[in-house]
């Protein structure tokens, strides 16, 4: 039989026997036709090793040996120094119960009584599961079949799901190009790294950005905005600052301040060739002279203080010396704007002062236009006026009259007040004939009452709505609610919208958005109105009351219609709860199917009032005491006959109706063979209960008396 791997055969040929662990019969003496089975093991092995040529089972090629679970990253192989196989930097496939197959690299290996192995795992990790095998990468570190620089010819290309690790141990990496040097990484040992080209070095991020990081913290990064050159610090608040070197001397050129918008500094002075524009309202500088304006001398911009009789202050403010200008400075067509001037006292009249300028008086202007019109001297027209009102008027000199009421002449031939009110004469205001004519051809209030509650209770829909609707799109002639086709002109009742506040009656248009009907626009127009609608397949003669109160903002409100629908000729069904106060029922009729009477949660659990033969006349007399009337656990058309008086007898009796139902039989005495089986009544403390007469048996036995001895009986039973 084949060895279940060739890599368990024994590197001495002696040892291979049919008794070794590789079990192919190869001993001593064997007859010709073994050798045959043999050959053909040894193939099928060989075979074997070839399907799986990448890996070496132990590797060693020293026979069979134990390897087992150390912990997750490691594993041993029991009383062997197998070192040299199991090399740093080696590829590693162990098959174990948990986690199953997986793979990695040595990163490890030392013998002390067992060889024991570190291994960097691709993924997962071992459990302290048994170890099936393990199996080495077929590339050794002694004499190595891989060459030493692979040559390839075109494209090469490194893609791997994790990091690519470039290990030099002369600390430098050199990129060639047909054997010259294209690139060199050049590390000093330590910290620094120094790419040298013998050209440019292009940096190409696809992405847009190229980012600068120290210690894995971000601080940079350029970036490709639109083509534009972004140079960014990424840190909050944290400067770019360009620097350079000025005769050997380090300087800050330039920084910008990110914590203040991006201000920049510069060290030293900043030449423009065009022009500059400042976008604030503040040019600093160095040197502040108080009442300097900046003049150009040719070459630069200097301050310049202005004296003389024109002085410029820190705020920019000219102010004039006393005495320059005089009079014969100012030009006789020369005016000043009276915003100019300093201000006056508003509203008052100008006279001239003690000292001959102009001033406010007392006067208001108001008091001074109360002379526009005066057309000669005020106190001459004063003194020719009457001094007391005589005649007529007398009264309204000598008291106050009420006020706001029509002015009459008295019996007297005086001047006095009526009942009647300024604002009720108003009311004549436009009246162009007798208003008692006019009264009297004019309607009732009844009559229009009447009128009026007439047209309320006639407001006609063709249609009513069944669901939320579109108003822009469904109300066009055309149109289908509730199966009717409207036509443009038709009135339909809209109820159900998902808005509630464009609830209403609408008119059908030809096309377009249909609007509220003219007679139906405002919230007084539809509170309390009765709509009957026309047709309709569900809603077809129904009514509905619009029950929304007339205090409502209509189109922002929720308008609300209920139904009041009636079922057939002289019947009409309330929905909802009602109230009826000091009503009289005519006549009232209910159905066949009885009387519902719902509890007080809406559900499926009612009180059902049904009679038996409603084809029957049937006369019910409701008791004139408080109490409950007995009711019966099934229907039936049996007549209880018992009288009050009867059923009084059962008053304060806490009989059951099990107890009752015991005595349920004949009402004469009847002759009877008694057996065991018979049961009689007695009272058990107070309930009463059917005995066995078995049990009555057991009884009187028990208390001395022999129930088979009929005078013994007689006796018991008293």
């Amino acid at each position: 039989m084949a060895g279940s791997y060739i890599g368990k055969y024994d590197t001495t040929a002696a040892n291979n026997t049919a008794t070794s662990s590789n079990s192919v019969s190869v001993a001593e003496g064997m007859v010709p036709s073994n050798i045959n089975n043999a050959i053909r093991d040894i193939m099928a092995d060989i075979r074997q090793q070839f399907n799986s040529a990448e890996w070496i089972e132990y590797g060693d090629g020293a026979g069979t040996y134990t390897p087992a679970y150390a912990s997750s990253t490691s594993f041993t192989i029991a009383g062997v120094d197998v070192t040299s196989a199991y090399h740093v930097g080696r590829r590693v496939k162990v098959v174990a119960s948990t986690p199953g197959t997986i793979y990695g690299s040595i990163t490890a290996t030392a013998f002390s009584t067992n060889t024991t192995v570190t291994v960097a795992w691709d993924s997962g990790s071992l459990s302290d599961e048994a170890i099936t095998s393990v199996h080495l990468g077929i590339i050794s570190a002694s004499n190595t079949s891989q060459p030493e620089t692979p040559a390839i010819t075109g494209d090469y290309t490194l893609d791997v799901s994790g990091d690519i690790i470039l290990d030099a141990d002369g600390a430098n990496v050199t990129v060639k190009d047909g054997g010259t040097t294209t690139l060199d990484i050049v590390s000093n040992g330590a910290t620094d790294v120094t790419l040298d080209a013998p050209g440019d070095i292009h940096l190409d991020a696809d992405g847009g950005d190229i980012k600068f990081y120290d210690g894995g913290t971000q601080f940079g990064e350029i970036t490709n905005s639109s083509t534009d050159l972004v140079i960014k610090s990424t840190t909050s608040d944290k400067d770019v600052i360009i620097k350079g070197n000025d005769g050997g001397s380090a300087i800050n050129a330039l920084s910008l301040d990110m914590s203040a918008a991006g201000k920049a500094t510069f060290n030293s002075d900043v030449v423009v060739t065009g022009d500059l524009t400042v976008s604030g309202d503040d040019i600093t500088m160095a040197t502040n002279t108080s009442g300097a304006a900046l003049i150009a001398d040719g070459t630069n911009f200097n301050p310049v203080v202005i004296s003389g009789d024109i002085s410029i202050g820190t705020t920019g403010t000219a102010a004039i010396g006393s005495g320059v200008i005089v009079n014969a400075d100012v030009s006789s067509s020369a005016a000043i704007a009276f915003s100019k001037m300093a201000d006056l006292t508003a509203s008052r009249a100008l006279v001239s002062d003690g000292s001959g300028d102009v001033s406010v008086s007392a006067v208001t202007s108001t008091e001074v236009g109360y002379l526009d019109g005066v057309s000669s001297n005020i106190q001459t027209q004063l003194d020719a006026k009457q001094a007391t009102i005589t005649g007529s008027a007398t009264t309204i000199d000598t008291e106050s009259l009420t006020a706001s009421r029509a002015v009459i002449s008295n019996s007297s031939q005086k001047i006095a007040v009526s009942d009647v009110t300024s604002t009720e004469l108003g009311y004549l205001d436009g009246v162009t004939s007798a208003i008692q004519t006019q009264m009297d051809t004019k309607a009732t209030t009844s009559y229009v009452n009447d009128a009026v509650a007439g047209l309320r209770t006639r407001i006609i829909c063709e249609a009513a709505t069944t669901a939320n609707i579109s108003l822009s799109s469904d109300l066009q002639n055309g149109d289908t609610i509730d199966g009717v086709t409207l036509a443009t002109g038709d009135q339909v009742l809209v109820k159900d919208q998902s808005t509630g506040s464009q609830n209403g009656i609408y008119t059908v248009v030809s096309s377009g958005t249909a609007s509220r009907s003219t007679d139906f626009d405002a919230i007084g127009e539809l509170s309390g109105q009765m709509v009957i609608i026309n047709q309709g397949s569900t809603n077809d003669n129904t009514m509905w009351l619009c029950t929304t109160n007339n205090t409502v903002t209509l189109d922002s409100d929720s308008i609300s219609f209920t139904k009041v629908t009636p079922q057939n000729v002289g019947d009409v069904t309330l929905t909802g709860t009602q109230t009826l106060t000091n009503k009289t029922l005519t006549s009232p009729i209910i159905d066949g199917n009885g009387a519902v009477f719902e509890g007080a949660t809406a559900d499926s659990y009612e009180t059902t009032v049904v009679p038996v033969d409603p084809t029957a006349d049937r006369t019910q007399y409701l008791l004139n005491q408080t109490g409950y009337v007995a009711l019966l656990n099934a229907a039936t058309t049996t007549t209880i006959t018992s009288t009050p008086a009867e059923l009084n007898i059962l008053d304060g009796a806490t009989v059951t109706y099990s107890e009752l139902n015991i005595m349920d039989g004949d009402t004469s005495a009847t002759g009877t063979t008694l057996v065991d089986a018979d049961r009689i009544v007695t009272n058990d403390n107070g309930t009463m209960k059917q005995v066995a007469l078995s049990d009555v048996k057991t009884y009187l036995n028990s208390a001395g008396y022999v129930t088979d001895d009929p005078t013994a009986l007689a006796i018991a039973l008293g």
